[in-house]
């Protein structure tokens, strides 16, 4: 009986062979990122395939997989050899590119850093124009008390006072990129900077804009340096700013442009605000020692600090933001160590109690409205977006609403009817006579306290936007010339928002430092 054929007189059919089924797997692998790796055995495997079939009298088969090996060997060997090369040549100089930016754009910041330091020196130390401090002179302005480094090599030069301090590399300049002095120009004093007012094309509605005339003029405004600045508030009664900053309170006069002694708290500060009758500041400091956190109430008329104190919870970190109510209780919040919920507290400074009212995510924002009757919250590092309201005397919140978006701040009208709530893509507003407002990559939005307006800070954008709250409509920019940055979802950052109690002043946290200027409103 013949070897190829079966009882019955059948014949068998032929084994495949198995370096064909290899060279076809090495070759499919070879198309992927192993191109020439793989290619070549199987290559190799197609051709010793293609050979045994032809000699094998028939008892073996897979010319097929061999041929297909073959191909897509060859392939990936070309793939290998011609195309990932011209890629490679492609992309190695734009992430070298990317690279050299992106050291550029750190030096940059460092050297507004310097700057802004500069300014706040020669604020305390009384200089002027022409003054040229040294590195020693500038270290306690910086973090821990450590000068710059340009991550590129370069070496910085601090300047005069007026002047931009340069680094040797030529390209990071902070002329370059906005924010320095001009050349060929006269510097600047140490405090002023112009803040341009301009209207939309769209008219306000007669009933939101009377009395306000929106005329595009230059308007005079002013720059704070404050290098490490978190929050600020302004104390109308002694027209102070006070701005936590590290471990301290910085206090600008706002009536002479300079600078107090500041209040030395110790801790890491964060949140403040202010107590309705003007003459206790509450504090939210970051700080968990021996498994208490708290805040600090500083008493304005003696500066004397109580630092009040509670056991933190399992995983929980410092306190974070703060709000006073109309009943003069403080409600704060705290951080996680991690990602979890923290309770939602709130302390009496009468009774020196604390009670807490609920549990809410880490780093929720706190803003009461201008009368204090309402607390608005928004909850950070959750996707479902919490946020919404309660009134101060509530011993607990109403169920949040949903923004379905990762928040960081949040805007309350002044008698609590309205919330406005940032998100990236859009502003969510509740109670309002529209559900959302398409301005993208929101960063805060903080209402007038005596007038139907809204203002709005953006990335990307050098301009505050002012709305009026009744049908919103764009009633004009605050053009402050310099771009605020992405925050990445998170609040106390570059474009937080603060008005005056009367609605005179807004001041808006910028690299370094702080800027204000009069609304007009």
């Amino acid at each position: 009986m013949n070897q190829t054929d079966l009882p019955g007189g059948y014949p068998s059919q032929p084994k495949t062979c198995g370096l064909a089924i290899w060279s076809l797997v090495l070759g499919i692998l070879s198309l992927s990122c192993l191109t020439v790796f793989c290619g070549i055995p199987g290559v190799i495997c197609g051709h010793k395939a293609l050979a045994r079939i032809k000699y094998s009298g028939g008892t073996l088969g897979g010319q097929g997989l061999a041929i297909a090996g073959l191909v897509t060997g060859y392939l990936g060997i070309l793939w290998g050899l011609l195309v990932i090369p011209l890629l490679v040549a492609i992309a190695i100089p734009n992430f070298v590119k990317a690279r050299d930016m992106s050291m550029q754009n750190a030096c940059v910041n460092n050297l507004r850093v310097i700057d802004a330091a500069k300014n706040q020196w020669a604020l305390e130390t009384g200089k002027t124009n022409g003054a040229v401090p040294t590195e020693q002179d500038l270290k306690p302005y910086f973090k821990n008390h450590v000068f710059p480094i340009c991550p590129a090599g370069g070496i910085y030069t601090i300047g005069r006072v007026g002047g931009d301090p340069m680094c040797s590399i030529p390209a990071h300049t902070l002329s370059q990129v906005g924010g320095g002095h001009v050349a060929n120009e006269p510097a600047p004093s140490i405090n002023t900077v112009t803040v341009r007012v301009t209207t939309t094309q769209q008219p306000a509605t007669p009933q939101a804009t009377a009395g306000f005339h929106a005329a595009a003029v230059p308007a005079e405004g002013t720059f704070i340096p404050a290098p490490y600045r978190t929050d600020m508030v302004h104390d109308p009664k002694r027209n102070l700013l006070y701005i936590s900053a590290g471990d301290s309170i910085l206090r600008y006069q706002l009536a002479s442009n300079s600078f107090l002694p500041p209040l030395n708290l110790r801790g890491d500060l964060r949140g403040i605000d202010l107590s309705p009758d003007n003459d206790l500041l509450a504090v939210a400091d970051a700080a968990n020692t021996t498994g208490n956190i708290g805040i600090h109430l500083v008493d304005l008329k003696s500066e004397a600090d109580l630092h009040v104190t509670f056991p933190a919870e399992r995983s929980e970190g410092g306190t974070y933001s703060v709000a006073f109510g109309a009943d003069g209780a403080v409600w704060i919040t705290s951080s996680f160590q991690g990602s979890g919920d923290v309770p939602l507290r709130k302390y009496s400074p009468a009774t020196r109690k604390v009670m807490v009212a609920a549990r809410v995510g880490q780093d929720t924002m706190l803003t009461a409205s201008a009368n204090h009757e309402y607390i608005g919250y928004a909850e950070a590092n959750s996707s479902a977006g919490n946020y919404g309201r309660f009134r101060c005397e509530s011993a607990h919140p109403l169920p949040p609403l949903r923004a379905n978006a990762f928040l960081y701040e949040i805007g309350v009208s002044r008698d609590g009817s309205q919330l406005a709530v940032p998100t990236y893509g859009k502003m969510v507003l509740s109670g309002a006579a529209m559900q959302q407002l398409d301005e993208k990559e929101t960063l805060d939005a903080v209402y007038h306290p005596l007038r139907d307006f809204i203002f709005l800070t953006r990335a990307n954008i050098s301009t505050i936007a002012v709305y009026e709250t009744t049908n919103y409509t764009k009633v004009k920019d605050l053009d402050f010339g310099e771009r605020f940055e992405w925050p990445g979802q998170h609040a106390f950052q570059s474009g937080r928002l603060r008005l005056s109690s009367d609605g005179k002043f807004v001041f808006c946290t910028v690299q370094g430092g702080v800027r204000y200027a009069e609304t007009g409103l």
